[in-house]
């Protein structure tokens, strides 16, 4: 049997503010196929935009980063920064939270998607723009929009243009953080399928970030939610919708509004615990309706059912090693 195409283990980022430190990934571990397609779900703060900001070598000085990301077998991040550079965008490139922000305003998009490019693969400035067309084409971008810049593009115009620059080197891996934030309900489901068509057509597999479990459903194959920093429940999307085990899972699933139903949403009362402090138990059991005293005092380990992986002293499984 094939291996998977990338392993994540045991991921962990501290940052380390000077007079504090806040564990912001805690063992975070997960596989991808080629081919694969797994989103990555949780409530703001809950560390998902740091875990893939560390895959891709992009957290600041202050951040201590271990743990592994295997790549094909290699572990991408033992070279440090130096050796990252080669796989960054090559092997492994990301589409960035706020399109506009990842443009420079003052350079035109074409030139901005060409850069990887020319750095990347030593092409030609007649290669490069040629191959500018072609992803400004897979995006459903015209190719004459090259010349503009990133203000002249709408939101859903630049998000795409965000994904083909992300496509530019032929990655075999495309992280994408929140890619729909700020974008209306329509421009959404458009940048959606978008992610869908090109990543089946281009065979890049995906890790598609976001806090809106439905919009998850819609691209992923399987699902993993994050809390306090950590992944209490990993499986199939349909899996997870339909009977899941870790009770913020199913809180999170009972939050997603049903037109068809008269029960109306259910909120999450309370909040996240602090990640600057040192907390003890699980740490969603301030919040969880089933809580026992075990759960205030120990931090339950990852298991498997067979199924999928959930960290909770509720659930009987297998203990994962």
């Amino acid at each position: 049997m094939r291996p998977p195409l990338l392993q994540v283990r045991d991921l962990c980022v501290e940052f380390d503010s000077g007079t504090r430190k806040v564990d912001a990934v805690r063992g975070v571990t997960f596989t991808l196929d080629e081919r694969g397609r797994l989103g990555i779900v949780g409530e703001s703060g809950c560390g998902k935009s740091t875990a893939v900001l560390a895959m891709m070598g992009l957290l600041p000085p202050n951040a201590e980063v271990s743990g592994q990301v295997l790549l094909d077998g290699v572990d991408i991040l033992a070279g440090g920064d130096a050796g990252m550079r080669r796989h960054r965008w090559c092997d492994i490139a990301m589409v960035f939270q706020g399109a506009m922000n990842a443009f420079n305003p003052v350079r035109t998009v074409g030139e901005q998607i060409a850069e990887p490019i020319r750095l990347h693969q030593n092409s030609s400035r007649r290669q490069a723009a040629e191959r500018v067309r072609e992803l400004l084409e897979l995006v459903g971008i015209g190719a004459q929009r090259a010349a503009h810049y990133p203000h002249e593009f709408s939101g859903g115009m630049r998000q795409r243009a965000a994904l083909a620059m992300a496509l530019a080197c032929g990655p075999k891996v495309l992280l994408a953080d929140e890619p729909t934030t700020a974008l209306d309900v329509i421009v959404q489901a458009e940048v959606l399928e978008l992610l869908r068509n090109v990543t089946d057509q281009l065979g890049v597999a995906l890790v598609f970030i976001s806090h809106d479990l439905p919009a998850v459903a819609q691209v992923a194959e399987r699902v993993a939610v994050m809390y306090a920093g950590r992944i209490v429940e990993e499986g199939p999307v349909s899996t997870l919708l339909t009977d899941a085990r870790h009770p913020y899972t199913t809180a999170l699933v009972s939050a997603i509004p049903n037109p068809l139903s008269d029960a109306g949403m259910c909120s999450i009362p309370g909040e996240p615990p602090r990640l600057d402090a040192p907390f003890a138990g699980c740490p969603y059991a301030p919040r969880c309706p089933s809580a026992h005293d075990v759960c205030r005092e120990l931090e339950p380990p990852a298991t498997f059912d067979g199924v999928r992986t959930v960290a909770c002293h509720l659930v009987s499984t297998t203990e994962v090693h």
